[in-house]
C-alpha cells in the first residue's frame, strides 16, 4: 500500500512541474531580416501576447494564445483598430531561438528570441 501511494506523489509531483515550465514560444521575439509583417511579439507566459508593426508603440494586435504541439503555439488575435473581427496565426519554434509566425498558409515573419520566456 505504502509503494502506490509513493508511486502517485512522484507522478503527481512530476505533472506539476512540467505543467509550470513556460512553452518554448513564450519570450520576446525580434523580426529576423526584413519583410516581416510584425516589427516584435511578446508572447507572456500567462496565455496573452500583443504583436507590434514596425516603429508603432501600441500593439497592432491582442492575443489570447494556446499550445497547438510541443513547439507550435496558436494564436487567436483581435486587430486593436477593429476588436470585431478575429485573426489566427501560428508560431512555430525552430532550434536555436528562431521562430516563424505563419497566417493560414502565409508567411507573416521570421522571428529571433530576445528575451527567455518569464514566469
Amino acid at each position: 500500500m505504502f509503494g502506490r501511494h509513493r508511486i502517485f506523489a512522484l507522478l503527481a509531483a512530476a505533472l506539476l512541474v512540467a505543467g509550470c515550465s513556460p512553452h518554448p514560444g513564450s519570450g520576446h521575439w525580434a523580426a529576423a531580416g526584413g519583410g516581416a509583417e510584425f516589427e516584435r511579439l511578446q508572447v507572456h507566459f500567462k496565455g496573452w501576447a500583443d504583436l507590434y508593426r514596425p516603429d508603432e508603440d501600441e500593439s497592432a494586435y491582442h492575443c489570447f494564445w494556446s499550445a497547438h504541439s510541443e513547439r507550435t503555439i496558436a494564436l487567436s488575435c483581435t486587430p486593436a483598430d477593429n476588436p470585431d473581427a478575429e485573426v489566427h496565426f501560428r508560431l512555430k519554434v525552430a532550434e536555436g531561438g528562431r521562430a516563424s509566425l505563419t497566417r493560414g498558409d502565409e508567411l507573416v515573419g521570421h522571428y529571433r528570441r530576445q528575451a527567455p520566456p518569464t514566469q
